[in-house]
């Protein structure tokens, strides 16, 4: 079933399973220190104030984006 789906040749296996778990470590790990993030911010301000915490990181990453442009 599998190589319907996915055309890997037997010499790419192992690269393709090792950019796999490489793909999925970096999501894994985004998703743990994302709730950890947000339940240290909620542990010192209220709730009210998350949306202004992501407009915040929102706001320094298109900084970041326009100023690494240069």
């Amino acid at each position: 079933m599998l190589p319907r789906f996915f055309d890997v040749r037997p010499e790419e296996r192992l690269l393709t399973l090792a950019a796999f778990l490489v793909q999925f470590g970096a999501l894994a790990a985004h998703t743990i220190l994302e709730t950890g993030r947000d339940a240290l911010f909620l542990a010192r301000l209220p709730a009210a104030q998350l949306p202004w915490m992501y407009l915040a990181i929102a706001r320094a990453g298109c900084t970041r984006h326009v100023v690494a442009g240069r």
